[in-house]
């Protein structure tokens, strides 16, 4: 997918390193103007995308040429490539995609909520419960496959849903060690699943009656802990997610 940007290229380079660092949840992993390109991993929507952009110049005249080298997710990576478009709305002229009529169809359709079904219609407690426990389960199996998949739906739930937050505090607490000892290998995790796991803490300690839950729990003294946030070898989104997280905690705390 291209984008023509009536500009010169380090005008349009500079810009593009913004757009990951400010712009989107992003871990850049090369970054050259040498080489004129920028390979990062894009968490949207809690989906990690393996992206690399490559930027030619000709006189006053830039294209953006952005790759998936994950293929994992051609929605997704249409509406990335639309985000960063917009940045560059006002100097572009005549973008050229190259991507087919099903894949410009598949652009229009919104993405279904993991918790789509919960709406317009009255869902018991319990029922809530077992479901966000069922996805704990998920977030923290043998499986790698399966942990990926359930970390994402955890976190949609716990961004999307406040109704759900308390019940994964709940959740975390009966699971206790096993939830920490899969929260604080995330620095050996791949994004795609720390990133989710780390968005699921923060976004459940949004909630004041979560935090009251987990506020004395080993979860918020060996996770969210200080020194925690110092490791170097944890990506640097995830890091900024925990340290939100933290700031939940100390809002609420006595």
């Amino acid at each position: 997918m291209e984008i023509h940007v009536n500009d010169k290229f380090h005008n349009v380079f500079c810009r593009t390193e913004a757009f990951f660092d400010k712009e989107v949840h992003a871990e850049v992993i090369h970054n050259s103007k040498d080489l004129k390109k920028i390979e990062a991993v894009v968490v949207v929507e809690f989906v990690a995308l393996h992206i690399e952009v490559k930027i030619q110049s000709w006189q006053d005249r830039t294209t953006v040429t952005l790759k998936d080298m994950s293929r994992s997710d051609v929605v997704r990576m249409h509406r990335l490539y639309e985000q960063l478009k917009e940045i560059f709305a006002w100097q572009t002229k005549g973008a050229i995609e190259n991507v087919s009529p099903w894949a410009l169809q598949l652009q229009l359709l919104p993405l279904c909520s993991f918790f789509d079904e919960f709406d317009g219609a009255w869902v018991d407690s319990q029922t809530m419960h077992d479901r966000v426990e069922a996805l704990l389960n998920h977030a923290i199996s043998c499986s790698a496959d399966v942990r990926v998949e359930g970390a994402q739906e955890l976190a949609s739930w716990a961004e999307g849903c406040q109704q759900c937050r308390v019940h994964i505090a709940e959740a975390l607490l009966k699971k206790d060690s096993q939830a920490v000892e899969a929260l604080v290998q995330t620095s050996n995790l791949p994004l795609a699943e720390a990133y989710p796991l780390a968005a699921t803490l923060h976004h459940t300690l949004l909630c004041p009656d979560a935090v009251n839950k987990l506020r004395n729990s080993c979860i918020a003294r060996d996770f969210v802990a200080p020194g925690r946030l110092s490791n170097t070898s944890t990506p640097a989104i995830v890091v900024k997610e925990f340290f939100m997280a933290a700031r939940c905690l100390d809002k609420v705390s006595p």
